[in-house]
């Protein structure tokens, strides 16, 4: 066994038992020989997931991280930049994260989904976070609930350069994993110089699966190649190792994601993490050409000359267009209906791969337009207050383009419900919080942080019943227009400083501050 990570449930371990974890993970670490990395497994009704690769632990007995939002917004904090989580053991008993309901910020974390534990068989539902637009791997870990770690056959793989910490949690962060029930059983995948969990340029694309089994017992049968959740292709195999090379004669469809398995005699399997393919690397279209002599030639110039200008056009340039509506849903239904008013000024982002690619803000009567999209999966996002929901989905919403698709996309919001979480002061709090740290009253002194125009928010944490009592160590979250920044927590004396990127005030300048 190359590396382990034991995440005990996190509402078992005393803040001295789980400084105990992080030390016995440092001292068994030999690099070059083996690798322990520590973790925690945070649980309540929605699911269950494993963390790995952070200095504290959190647990949903606290109210502050008791929903599965709470810890999506702690993973995506910057104190746990290097963090990597997984969902554990997907089903209709322990949960299913929401249906998988897609979080933006998360997904940056979030990069493994278990298919096996040895308790549980979560292989089927594998497809499931991958079709909801989560880049995730498969791990197949050992659910034993006792000290007798890998006793099980199961192993989860990795292609790493070197056998050291730092290598490791990038191997899972990247999502280079495959899942084993069988512990010589080796897949990987690669499309050139693209790894399992990467995404491939798009064009046509030349996929290596490699196989091996160094048992002389085990006998390797077939391997499988599937396209968004499918079976695409398979082949016997007659040799061990095997290479099987497969090339897509046509660009893979958009946004299409790849992955092998491997099938043993005695039934054994693995399977890698996908390769997602046809998502552009850039907003600008460039494989079109092909398609421009298409039209031309067929379209003679003799029968109608007008018709060749308005259609070449619109068979040349391979892209789609975003279009909808930002509005109030005021029954909740999820869809905008007659009579329903929409925002106007609310701010949308495109974004795709981590990257904005485009701001704009609503007109008056709630809409909003993306033209000239490249074919692949974008993701929408519209920047609304710290206490309101979206009723249509997941924010941002996730976006399937095809050449010349014209995607309507309508985002309701609505005030949350008046929060009612442990009627504590802390809350409360937050109007006292509010009141210092408008951005008026940072501005008076226009305290400029950075050459790019950040500005510093102050303000006092305190018990709105008795003002005279502070509160220390409260997480303050503030947002611009809804776009989270980087948090804060209040010092002894209840007093915190927020950081507001510039750019971000350049867009809007409303800013919400919650306490917790």
């Amino acid at each position: 066994m190359a590396f382990l990570a034991v995440t005990d449930h996190v509402g078992l371990l005393t803040l001295s038992e789980w400084d105990v974890v992080l030390a016995q993970a440092e001292t068994a670490t030999v690099p070059g020989t083996f690798v322990a990395l520590p973790g925690f497994e945070w649980n309540n009704s929605q699911g269950h997931l494993s963390v790995f690769n952070t200095s504290t632990a959190v647990s949903a007995s606290d109210p502050n991280y008791d929903t599965l939002g709470e810890l999506y917004a702690w993973l995506a904090a910057p104190k746990q930049s290097g963090s990597v989580a997984q969902f554990n053991h997907p089903n209709s008993t322990f949960g299913t994260f929401n249906g998988f309901r897609y979080d933006y910020a998360a997904s940056r974390h979030v990069k493994l989904v278990e298919v096996g534990n040895g308790v549980v068989g979560s292989l089927r539902p594998y497809a499931d976070p991958l079709a909801a637009g989560w880049h995730v791997g498969p791990p197949n870990n050992s659910d034993t609930h006792s000290p007798n770690w890998g006793s099980r056959r199961a192993r989860t793989g990795i292609v790493a350069p070197s056998l050291t910490h730092d290598s490791v949690i990038a191997a899972l962060q990247a999502g280079r994993t495959f899942a084993t029930q069988d512990d010589n059983l080796v897949l990987s995948l690669r499309a050139g110089d693209r790894w399992m969990g990467e995404v491939a340029p798009g064009g046509t694309l030349d996929f290596e699966i490699y196989v091996s089994d160094n048992s002389p017992t085990d006998t390797i049968a077939k391997l499988e190649f599937y396209m968004n959740g499918n079976v695409a292709m398979s082949t016997t195999v007659n040799s061990n190792p095997f290479t099987w090379r497969v090339t897509l004669p046509t660009s893979p469809p958009a946004a299409s994601w790849w992955y092998a398995r491997a099938v043993e005699q005695d039934g054994e399997e693995a399977y890698t993490a996908p390769i997602w393919a046809g998502i552009p690397p850039s907003p600008t279209p460039t494989r079109t050409p092909t398609v421009t002599p298409t039209p031309t030639s067929t379209a003679t110039p003799t029968r109608t000359p007008t018709t060749t200008p308005t259609r070449t056009p619109t068979a040349t340039p391979a892209v789609g267009q975003i279009t909808g509506t930002v509005f109030l849903d005021s029954n909740r239904n999820g869809m905008l209906d007659d009579g329903e008013t929409g925002l106007g000024g609310r701010l949308v982002q495109l974004w795709q791969n981590s990257t904005l690619y485009a701001n704009l803000k609503t007109g008056g009567d709630g809409q909003f337009t993306f033209g000239e999209v490249t074919p692949g999966l974008w993701q929408a996002f519209v920047a609304i207050p710290a206490y309101y929901d979206v009723t249509t989905g997941p924010n941002p919403a996730n976006v399937l383009i095809s050449a010349g698709s014209v995607i309507r996309v309508n985002i309701g919001v609505i005030p949350a419900p008046t929060a009612t979480p442990t009627a504590t002061a802390t809350p409360t709090a937050t109007a006292t919080s509010t009141a210092t740290a408008t951005p008026t009253a940072t501005r008076t002194p226009t305290p400029t942080l950075t050459p790019q125009g950040d500005l510093l928010m102050t303000g006092l944490v305190h018990n709105a019943r008795k003002p005279s009592r502070v509160i220390t160590g409260a997480t303050v979250l503030a947002g611009i227009c809804g776009v989270p920044v980087k948090p804060a927590m209040s010092a002894s004396d209840g007093s915190y400083i927020v950081v507001l990127p510039g750019p971000l005030l350049a867009h809007c300048d409303r800013v919400g501050v919650r306490i917790r």
